[in-house]
């Protein structure tokens, strides 16, 4: 499958350097060899996503950087479709790893306000704002934060404490299945932007619909580092960090523009638009690359 039909990345801590080493010791030349029929100058493409993967932003790799840059975005669309200003709009993320991590660093760039943030250890709040450049800093290789960085006024609350957190943003980042038909209950957010995969639970995103609850889907909200994958390696962009962020704000902007206006047109939820612009596209798609059977 790896050879042929199906790509692998890194995810929940395995980092791409190991994914590598396992797929040369089984005997495969990439996770991604499966694309590279695909590619007009194979030998130019995998230099370039080579490159980008050896550029470092502030001490973080770009490959860590491109993902949370998208789901930022994503949150950033939804508030500007609303009429919701940056300042002042409080954001509660679970998980502070590759995703979490890069997506709060992003929002709390633009001005919105970082109130609480989940790892292993607890909850870490404060409402009047963390700073998130210092517990970035004082993470671990797994998005630990070690306590001894918590300033004045951060408290240290328990695990599930960000659900419950008074703000207008959710940000799951860490684990699937972490909102559920019974813990949902605890949620006032008024959207949920899915940075993990599948975090919320199809029933749990039911009950939140109908109290009026928008959860931005995982499909489209944590595509950003795949998609900057591809971008690479077909040349739609250059190993450069700029070029990266400007690209996918500019595509991630679109998409959701797309999928809530699809959304409200047709009285669904976002999840479910998400789906009907796939099927619309599905048939352009296999005109260019063919089915798979």
């Amino acid at each position: 499958y790896i050879e042929s039909f199906w790509t692998t990345g890194e995810d929940l801590g395995l980092t791409q350097d190991l994914v590598d080493r396992a797929a040369e010791e089984a005997g495969l030349v990439s996770s991604v060899q499966a694309v590279y029929p695909l590619l007009d100058d194979e030998a130019a493409a995998r230099r370039r996503l080579a490159d980008a993967f050896a550029v470092d932003v502030d001490g973080i790799g770009l490959d860590e950087l491109v993902g949370g840059c998208g789901v930022a975005e994503s949150v950033l669309a939804a508030l500007d479709r609303a009429g919701v200003p940056y300042e002042g709009t409080r954001v509660s993320v679970q998980g502070l790893g590759t995703m979490g991590g890069a997506t709060a660093r992003f929002l709390a760039r633009a001005g919105l306000r970082i109130v609480a943030v989940a790892d292993v250890k607890g909850t870490v709040a404060n409402p009047e704002g963390l700073d998130v450049d210092a517990l970035l800093a004082a993470r671990d290789a797994y998005g630990t934060v070690d306590r001894s960085a918590l300033r004045e006024g951060d408290r240290e609350l328990p695990g599930d404490a960000w659900l419950s957190a008074d703000a207008e943003v959710l940000v799951p980042a860490a684990v699937s299945y972490a909102v559920d038909a019974a813990n949902q209950e605890q949620i006032t957010a008024r959207w949920i932007v899915e940075a993990a995969n599948m975090p919320v639970l199809p029933e749990a995103e039911e009950l939140l619909a109908r109290r009026g609850i928008t959860v931005l889907p995982d499909v489209v909200v944590n595509s950003g580092t795949n998609a900057w994958w591809w971008w690479t390696l077909f040349g739609d962009i250059e190993a450069n960090a700029d070029e990266a962020f400007a690209y996918t704000r500019r595509s991630m902007r679109a998409l959701i523009d797309q999928m809530l206006a699809r959304a409200e047109a047709d009285g669904t939820t976002p999840r479910a638009a998400a789906h009907a612009i796939v099927a619309d596209r599905l048939p352009v798609i296999a005109e260019r690359f063919g089915w798979y059977r």
